[in-house]
């Protein structure tokens, strides 16, 4: 067998395809193996180790391919691989072996059944991970491959132990508790693993453990003990495989009763199986191993010697020494019990390591992990659930309830995903609560009686049966190590390597960011090891990041982590110079604003670490030089050093000299002076100046580059850099700061567009000030001050003063600087300019913040200079600003000075006396200011609260300050260029943004799908959510948005996506539809759209496109398409006819086609006429509650009485019994469908239906067909507004992304409803003071509207922000009745004037002209008639003239409108009661045909020509009585002009007898005459 071992080796370690080759030659190898496994009573068979990759993964070819494989494999009798499927890329292990056919199949089936049982035994079980699929090849040469699979886990144990991060203690006990707990669910199902070793113990990137391989196929193994070749064929892998040269343990975990003696115990019998206690000897292995860091427990050689002679062997005893636990040990030592009946079970030995194990890993993260690894799918949701448990964690772990993080995380999660969890953890509590009501009778008193026996039996390891020497050992379990007991802080590594591992893999950056956050709050609870090993690591890969917030939030977490860390090992004490700034030096020139000031605002706090880390190494470096020195080998254990204390005593008496030097003792004394000889002997390598050095020239880079930025964003960050002066400072130190701060930031001063780079400056100077000393200060940096304090910006001037008040306050300027202490007469006395004085004007400034800091610095003044002085020097110069004598509490506060002051100067007297002194003055080269004249004019006054002083003191200030003003450098000419050109840049990027549009060619064929239609009626009815819940998949979202995105191959449509998909008009029921939206899933869609992170993360990966597609649609506003509104498009005669030209077409006079029956007509008067767009159709409303629709086809054929082809009945309410009045109409545009308001106010919106006549037309809604008739009509929505009143006029205009009605209520709104959005753009409100609103335009472009009242007022809104722009009132007074609106050319107007926004207003019986930018009548249409009831004077326009009032605010509108004397509107109409206007339609600057058509209440159509009178005249409505009416033009200055028809009455009734007619009036019988009635 040996020999057969021997060949078998060597084959498969040069070629494995030549033993299936030689499989025919070494058939007696393949025999002997068999019979050896058979005597084993392995009951299933041999293993060829005939193999070829290829071949054993034959099964599993259609599904996966192979990509590597992986060692160990399950000892050399199984090969493993890694599979990758070959749709989705996810990873399997699989373990393939060779069988012999027919001879094996027996024993195949029987494993088969097993595999089978184990995987129903364990299913749902946690920690253990089953082979969840198997499969049998194909025969091939007398032998067939079986291949079993399993999931994929990220490592071993094994592999883990000696990789780095090297496990903590707290990790090594997290995975200990985990696999008892496993191996106790695997005992409790039934199920013995048989093979445990820590190559098959999986572990996740978060240390989550997963039992592998259930060795079942070995369940029946014995194994002889003389000979190891059975051993190693089945349970020892090769040492080496091909390429991989690992060094692996030889590990040998196996229970010592799982081998015989043949000579003794001779052969097995089959039924010789594994047993649970097995399993237990080898996690006791596992758990040695794990505490050994990786250093194997036993090996086979190791286990003979255990076996035979009854105890440990010498090697394992030392392995056992080195746990630092007790009780850890203890354990270890009885699970490894020679006598399999002593061993416990996985649960009871738990219980006894329960003072060692933290009692957060069974309260807080088995049921956090265990969901995490179980149920969530993405990276992301890991995140999630991790920052749901923050405070939960936090509070058990280190015992801080952080409320602000759990407020912060639970904002970020969003309420839906908070709710969801608050819910479940619900839902667990009030479950548990009813198990335990259930059993409240006898539970109780059992689980209390239990709990006391285990107790008592927990010192009890039983050491029956145990080796002699180990029972001395165990026999004192009781005297436990609380030193080394696991704290609960420690624990909290767990929860941040989840974070950790989780960050590496998200998809989306605010993931990242929450966890950047998660970690920044968590640092701060964590050891120095922690966040050196583990943290910085994890952010420091975070500054390559794409997104740039993402790269600025890990330097602050970078920073921030690095500041709090307090003990290091010697190996990072250059941490910073050869990896911190390395990492982060890339980002000073980053493309992102937002990092660099990051950079700049974190460089001055990693400067300051950098110092502290560099001084913390030399202090223990000398510390331990000096502890050294001594001579002794081991140090004093006996001396102790205090917590916080760096040094020893005789250490720190050494450093500190004298100041320690105090009577010792003897001993005492003898101690110091052998240390101090011993020092004395030391020498000590001192590179602390380089080292530091080398930090000051790093940081300095940094700072100089920061300062020197020559780009237009560089401001930012340079007042990041002067935030963290102080700091910076403290690094360099004095010289530091003299050779690399403090010229770089006085040149902040240079650049003055800047205002606020150089109030930062001075804010912040103060700190600057006191590392260099008064001297440097008063030489370098008051010149520099002196500037700012006549700086043209406020801001910098109080900046200014606080700073010159901080340096008071330090002591940084000698007196001589603010006062002039010398005698008059002197020779010193004028050396220095007294600060005081020169700049104490500052008080009488007209800005606040400027009057505050100087006040502040006359404060500063006082305190330093004290109360004799302060009487002596300062008093007299502050008495001419001061109202009264002040006192000590005046003069040192703030509040005390402002109540002495004089009042300050106004704006306005300083800026007219600056622009006197700039007049009046020039500057010379010296800089002096002179008179142009060479006198010296007398000042303007500075007001009545200043006197002569004063008014000196103050006028020399300011003529520094206009020195400054003059010696102010312009503003470069390139900004306003480069401004110019950033924002046509922006408007060619927005104008690029193509959305679908509500256009003939985009709605022929798209429209909201019924379905979406239906989700968005009960989302609104039920308030269950946004119907864009039912979006779940993109064929869905291309059909609602009409969006050209193809169609991912994952889509798997629903009911909703398969109506999108095929186009089918898709019903579904009520209440099903209300389950699908209230759902679970719906409900995270909708959340997520909304922008919840929570629930974008725990959402499915599948719907991620989705969700996020629909929320940056919404996030545009991109609304979904219209409804289906019927396709209007121009019929083949119209555009014939318009191809023509329309340059000769006039209305024909006296020409009536057709008219209305009674019995088919309305019963009540008709408010309104609309025609639709391709001239196939008019509708009429009424106010007898209907609608009719009359088809122009069928004037031509009709005998003169035209019968309407539809009514639409649809405002008549049943149960109302109130007559409904349709008050106006409107088509809307580029469609079938029709807009009517209602009194009872309403809104309905529906399509007249029509039908091509021709059959072979390829289906419904093909309009190319001249010939299609109407056929019904669909309500499409219905918009209440009952609570405003009437609805009086309605509109409609499409955009490029809207569809919106527009109607005016009774109440003076104007309300709109976008119809494929379904929400209201906007709402204008008319005051009522302005009457109820009679009509409404929309502008040509879109964007602007006027509305026209019932007093006479014409409003103008600017709708893209709902507002009045402009507001007039009509001189005649009379309401307003129809409006239009126009952009084109005046006719005949001024030469050279393009096309201007123009307005038509009718009112009463004359219409207007109006040029809505001046708001002048530019022409006016005016009837006159011999009655005088409209005849107006003709010489002036005054009567269409229009008063503009303005509208600031509502009560200035009240009250303007008031002086309008509005009250007598009223009378005036009642006292009027001529015709108006109420139709007019025209055209202008289209086919050179200016014209306008006017219908009105005196039964008269009028055609009015722009410009030549003779071209007027009356289309219909002309009583054969009444002679012609005269059409007449007069002219104004400035081109405008008035059309003026003066209409002729007729005869008077007597003198229609016949002896007075004259002869021309004596005719025959006269044609009926064309008019309404």
């Amino acid at each position: 067998i040996h020999s057969a071992h021997s060949i078998e080796s060597k084959l498969l370690a040069h070629h494995p395809k030549a033993l299936l080759q030689a499989n025919t030659v070494s058939s007696s190898v393949v025999q002997i193996k068999s019979f050896a496994i058979r005597i084993m009573g392995a009951g299933h068979t041999t293993l060829s180790s005939a193999y070829v990759e290829e071949d054993a993964t034959e099964p599993l070819h259609d599904d996966y391919v192979v990509d590597q494989r992986l060692f160990p494999g399950s000892g050399r009798m199984m090969r493993t691989f890694r599979l990758s499927h070959r749709q989705t890329g996810s990873s399997v292990v699989a373990k393939t072996m060779w069988v012999q056919h027919p001879h094996e199949e027996q024993v195949v089936k029987a494993q088969e059944a097993e595999l089978q049982r184990i995987k129903e035994a364990l299913k749902g079980s946690p920690h253990i991970a089953t082979f969840w699929l198997w499969r049998i090849g194909n025969i091939k040469q007398e032998i067939r491959p079986v291949v079993l699979v399993r999931n994929h886990i990220y490592t071993t144990l094994a592999d883990r132990l000696e990789s780095r991060p090297f496990l903590t203690h707290v990790e090594k006990l997290w995975i200990i508790y985990q696999l008892l707990h496993a191996i106790q669910c695997m005992h409790d199902a039934g199920v013995v693993h048989g093979f445990l070793t820590t190559e098959n113990i999986g572990l996740t990137s978060w240390n989550y453990l997963v039992i592998l391989d259930i060795a079942s196929y070995k369940a029946r193994t014995a194994l002889p003990d003389d000979d190891p070749s059975e051993y190693r064929y089945y349970f020892q892998e090769y040492h080496k495989h091909g390429t991989d040269t690992t060094q692996r343990e030889k590990r040998c975990y196996l229970a010592p009763e799982r081998f015989y003696s043949p000579k003794v115990d001779g052969v097995p019998t089959a039924s010789a199986l594994t047993t649970e206690s097995m399993d237990v000897f080898s996690a006791g292995c596992i758990l040695l191993e794990t505490s050994l860091n990786g250093e194997r427990a036993m090996d086979l050689g190791h286990l003979m010697d255990y076996r035979k002679n009854k105890s440990f062997p010498p090697q394992v005893q030392q392995k056992f020494q080195k746990i630092e636990s007790s009780s850890l040990r203890a354990a270890c030592r009885h699970m490894m019990h020679l006598d399999a009946t002593q061993r416990l079970s996985p649960n009871e030995y738990l219980e006894r390591l329960q003072d060692i194990m933290p009692c957060t890993f069974s309260e807080t993260f088995e049921p956090l992990i265990e969901r995490i690894t179980n149920t969530v799918k993405t990276p992301d949701a890991r995140i999630a659930l991790a920052a749901a448990s923050y405070s939960d964690i936090l509070k058990a772990t280190v015992g801080v309830n952080d409320s602000d993080g759990k407020i912060y995380f639970a904002n970020v999660l969003g309420p839906s995903f908070c709710q969801a969890e608050h819910l479940e953890y619900a839902r667990q509590e009030q479950e548990t609560i009813k198990v335990v009501d259930e059993a409240i009778d006898h539970a109780k008193l059992i689980a209390e009686t239990e709990a006391l026996l285990k107790r008592l039996q927990i010192k009890d390891w039983g050491n029956e049966g145990m080796p002699e020497d180990e029972k001395k050992t165990t026999s004192k379990i009781e005297e436990k190590d609380e030193a080394v007991k696991a704290p609960a802080p420690d624990s909290l590594l767990i929860y941040v390597q989840l974070i950790l591992v989780s960050m590496r893999h998200v998809y989306r950056p605010s993931s990242k960011l929450v966890a950047l956050e998660l970690l920044r709050r968590l640092a701060a609870h964590s050891s120095d090891e922690t966040r050196l090993q583990r943290i910085i690591p994890s952010t420091i890969s975070l500054l390559q990041d794409q997104d740039p917030l993402v790269r600025a939030l890990a330097l602050q977490v970078l920073t921030n982590t690095l500041s709090i860390i307090q003990s290091f090992p010697p190996s990072d004490s250059k941490i910073f110079p050869q990896y911190i700034f390395k990492r982060v030096a890339h980002l000073i020139t980053d493309p992102s604003l937002v990092v660099r000031v990051t950079f700049s605002s974190c460089i001055s706090q990693l400067a300051e670490t950098s110092r502290r880390f560099l001084d913390i190494s030399h202090a223990v470096r000398l510390y331990e030089a000096v502890g050294g020195g001594s001579g002794s080998a081991t140090p004093d254990t006996s001396t102790k050093i205090k917590d916080g204390e760096v040094f020893d005593e005789d250490v720190a008496m050494l450093l500190d000299g004298p100041q320690k030097g105090g009577n010792l003792e003897q001993d005492g004394a003898k101690r110091t002076n052998q240390t101090l000889q011993s020092i004395h002997n030391t020498l000590i390598a001192n590179t602390y100046d380089s080292e530091l050095s080398a930090l000051h020239e790093v940081v300095s880079r940094f700072v100089v580059h920061i300062s020197t930025d020559p780009s237009e964003q560089s401001s930012s960050p340079k007042r990041a850099l002067l935030r963290d002066l102080a700091r910076l400072c403290n690094f360099f130190g004095g010289d530091g700061v003299m050779t690399f701060i403090l010229p770089q930031v006085l040149a902040f001063l240079n650049d003055r567009r800047d205002w606020q780079l150089r109030a930062a400056l001075f804010r912040d100077l103060p700190s600057l000030c006191y590392i260099i000393g008064r001297a440097a200060t008063e030489h370098f940096v008051l010149p520099c001050l002196e500037t700012a304090l006549v700086d043209s910006e406020d801001q910098v001037l109080a900046a200014a003063l606080t700073c010159l008040a901080s340096l008071v306050d330090l002591s940084l300027l000698s007196r001589s600087v603010l006062v002039d202490t010398h005698r008059e007469g002197s020779k010193e006395s004028n050396k220095f300019e007294a600060l005081f004085k020169k700049y104490i004007p500052l008080l009488l400034y007209p800005a606040d913040d400027v009057r505050h800091s100087a006040i502040v610095f006359v404060n500063s003044c006082c305190k330093a200079l004290g109360s004799p002085d302060t009487e002596v020097f300062l008093v007299p110069t502050l008495r001419p600003y001061i109202r009264f004598e002040p006192s000590e509490y005046h003069l040192t506060t703030v509040q005390g000075l402002d109540k002495c002051l004089v009042a300050r100067l106004t704006r306005k007297q300083m800026e007219d006396q600056l622009s006197h002194l700039t007049l009046e003055a020039r500057v010379t080269s010296s800089g002096e200011i002179k008179a142009s004249d060479g006198s010296q004019k007398k000042p303007i006054p500075l007001g009545s609260s200043v006197d002569g002083e004063t008014n000196t003191q103050v006028l020399e200030y300011l003529k520094m300050l206009c020195r400054s003003r003059s010696n102010k450098s312009e503003p470069a000419p390139e900004v306003s260029t480069k401004l110019a050109a950033a924002i046509e840049g922006s408007l060619k990027l927005s104008q690029n943004i193509k959305f679908p549009t509500q256009t003939v060619a985009a709605t022929l064929e798209n429209f909201i799908p019924n379905w979406f239609t239906s989700a968005r009626e009960t989302a609104k009815d039920t308030n269950s959510g946004s119907e864009f819940s039912a979006l779940q998949s993109v064929p869905a979202l291309n059909q609602v948005f009409g969006l050209s995105i193809m169609r991912g191959a994952e889509d798997t449509p629903g009911a909703f996506e398969h109506a999108a998909a095929t186009g089918e008009d898709y019903q579904i029921e009520d209440k099903e539809l209300h389950d699908m939206m209230m759902n679970e899933k719906a409900k995270q869609v909708d959340s997520a759209i909304a922008g919840e992170w929570g629930s974008e993360c725990v959402l499915d990966p599948s719907l991620n496109m989705t969700t996020s597609l629909v929320g940056k649609l919404k996030g545009l506003e991109v609304p979904t398409l219209s409804p289906r509104l019927g396709v209007s498009l121009e019929s083949n005669s119209t555009r014939e006819s318009l191809s023509k030209g329309m340059g000769d077409w006039r209305p024909k006079m006296e020409c009536l086609a057709a008219t209305s029956s009674p019995l088919g007509g309305h019963s009540g008067p008709v408010s309104r006429l609309a025609v639709s767009f391709d001239q196939r159709f008019f509708v009429s409303a009424s106010f007898d509650s209907t609608c009719k629709v009359w088809e122009l086809g069928k004037i031509d054929n009709s005998p003169g009485i035209m019968e309407s082809s539809l009514t639409y009945s649809g405002h008549n309410d049943d149960e109302s019994s109130t007559r409904v009045r349709i008050n106006d109409i409107a088509l809307l545009e580029s469609s079938h469908s029709v807009a009517s308001a209602s009194s009872d106010g309403r809104v309905h919106v529906w399509r007249v239906d029509m039908v091509p006549t021709n059959t072979h037309s390829p289906g419904f809604g093909n309009y190319s067909d001249d010939n299609a008739r109407v056929s019904g009509s669909t309500v499409v929505k219905t918009i209440d507004s009952a609570v405003e009143g009437e609805i009086l006029a309605v509109s409609h205009y499409n955009s490029l992304s809207r569809s919106v009605l527009a109607f005016a209520t009774q109440r003076g709104s104007v309300h709109s409803w976008d119809l494929r959005s379904e929400k209201e753009p906007f709402q204008l409100k008319h005051e009522a003071q302005l009457g109820y609103l009679t009509s409404m335009a929309l502008g040509t472009d879109r964007n602007w509207m006027v509305t026209g009242s019932s007093k006479g007022f014409v409003a103008l809104w600017d709708i893209r922000w709902p507002s009045m722009v402009k507001l007039w009132h009509h001189s005649g007074s009379k309401p307003i009745t129809r409006l239009a609106a126009s952009y084109a050319t005046i006719p005949s107007g001024k030469p050279n004037v393009g096309p201007r926004p123009l307005m038509f207003i009718s009112s009463g019986n004359e219409c207007g002209m109006f040029d809505i930018i001046d708001g002048k009548c530019r022409q006016g249409f005016r009837v006159l008639t011999s009655d005088g009831y409209c005849g107006l004077s003709t010489s002036t326009l005054e009567s269409m003239s229009l008063t503009e009032i303005n509208c600031a605010s509502g009560r200035n509108l009240g009250r303007q409108i008031r002086q309008c004397d509005v009250s007598k509107v009223g009378e005036s109409r009642a006292t009027v009661n001529g015709p108006q206007v109420n139709a007019m339609v025209g055209s202008m600057g289209g086919y050179d045909q200016n014209y306008l058509i006017t219908g009105g209440s005196d039964a008269y159509i009028r055609y009015w020509d722009f410009t030549t009178p003779s071209k007027c005249y009356t289309v219909s409505g002309q009583v054969v009585s009444h002679g012609r009416p005269a059409y007449e033009r007069v002219d104004f200055q400035g081109s405008n002009r008035l059309m003026v028809c003066r209409q002729n009455t007729g005869l008077r009734p007597q003198d229609f007898e016949s002896s007075k007619a004259p002869r021309k009036l004596q005719r025959g019988h006269a044609r009926a005459e064309s008019r309404h009635r």
